[in-house]
């Protein structure tokens, strides 16, 4: 079998190996889907939207949840600049677009407490759009942080001037905060929301010293955490306009047979068409079980080189002709992956 490794699929490393008695193995390979958002190449001009400012009607209760949450002043709003600052880098390190700008949020509001606001209005979009010369605006349409914080104390040994050891209260405060962002991508051109996605990071810091004020002037760090994870949202979410990787886990049969016992020695040694050959002898095998495991295994290296339509027909002979039900399941992962490639071709054209 011709070896060709393709941007599919790149294996390989042996995930796990089950116990000796065991007839499959797991190995991981690499996958590349289309674009969750994808936009052609006509699109070019791109704005980024900060809309977390929080309504007049709800600052009230907006300060409520601050203060219950332990925010600091301006905190979220930092936080939130740091994501679509983060965003609007990585758009243009991506190269996807020729022109991407960061605007003013033009008095758009948001009701606050982490909840979506209503969409903006498309006569409004389509001023914004025109002001600052863009035909797609990705907007944070909320950000929010939880926070909790456990306070306690215990008794800690320490030596003191004279060489003995005494022990002393140490106070223990640990803050637990949850980051939530908002996102949607509107679509001027068309009028359309492409995009509406909530992400969600923890992050917790710890700190401890001899008295209260000690324990929590050490988890200031809680903010560095916080900016920085805000700084990933934004950068994971410019993302979406990319063909995605993904790393997944598929079986292979390595008992059965000599041949298949053989072939498992050749995987470890990344001699994958060594192992498609030994295989390859055992698909007319007289037990219709080990047949139906070398095709299942042929349908695996066919996925592995790009083929996903001979790993089909591979897959569909392992079932229909020798009943392997884990054939099954793959035939069905295989159509999907087949579905996403020729999407992701047609993405890529453009």
């Amino acid at each position: 079998m011709k070896k060709y490794y393709s941007y599919f699929a790149l294996v390989i490393v042996s995930l796990l190996l089950f116990s000796s008695c065991s007839t499959t193995s797991i190995y991981t390979i690499k996958v590349v889907e289309p674009a969750p958002v994808f936009f052609d190449s006509t699109y070019t001009k791109v704005g980024v939207i900060d809309r977390t400012e929080t309504a007049e009607n709800n600052k009230p209760l907006d300060v409520i949840d601050k203060v219950l949450t332990a925010e600091g002043k301006n905190f979220d709003k930092e936080a939130a600049d740091a994501s679509t600052t983060a965003m609007k880098d990585e758009l243009l390190k991506n190269n996807r677009f020729d022109y991407i700008t960061k605007i003013d949020s033009s008095g758009l509001t948001t009701p606050g407490m982490g909840i979506f606001p209503s969409s903006i209005p498309w006569d409004s979009l389509n001023s914004i759009g025109e002001q600052n010369d863009v035909e797609v605006l990705f907007v944070l349409s909320f950000y929010d942080t939880d926070s909790k914080i456990n306070y306690s104390t215990q008794m800690r040994t320490i030596p003191n001037p004279f060489g003995a050891s005494v022990q002393v209260p140490e106070h223990i405060a640990r803050i637990d905060t949850k980051i939530k962002s908002g996102w949607r991508i509107y679509d001027i051109r068309t009028q359309t929301i492409r995009d509406e996605i909530v992400l969600v990071e923890n992050t917790s810091a710890t700190g401890r010293g001899i008295n209260p004020i000690k324990a929590l002037e050490t988890v200031a760090k809680r903010k560095e955490n916080v900016i920085e994870i805000s700084r990933y949202l934004g950068t994971e979410y410019a993302q979406r306009v990319l063909p995605q990787q993904f790393t997944v886990s598929r079986s292979i049969y390595v008992r059965g047979s000599d041949n298949l016992k053989a072939a498992k020695r050749y995987i470890n040694v990344g001699d994958w068409d060594g192992a498609a050959e030994l295989w390859e002898k055992d698909v007319n095998n007289e037990k219709s079980k080990v047949a139906g495991k070398a095709t299942y295994n042929l349908a695996l290296i066919s996925e592995i080189n790009g083929d996903l339509e001979k790993a089909i027909e591979w897959a569909n002979i392992s079932y229909l002709t020798h009943n392997n039900k884990m054939a099954l399941a793959y035939v069905n992962i295989l159509k999907d992956r087949l579905a996403s490639q020729k999407i992701l071709e047609e993405q890529m054209k453009n």
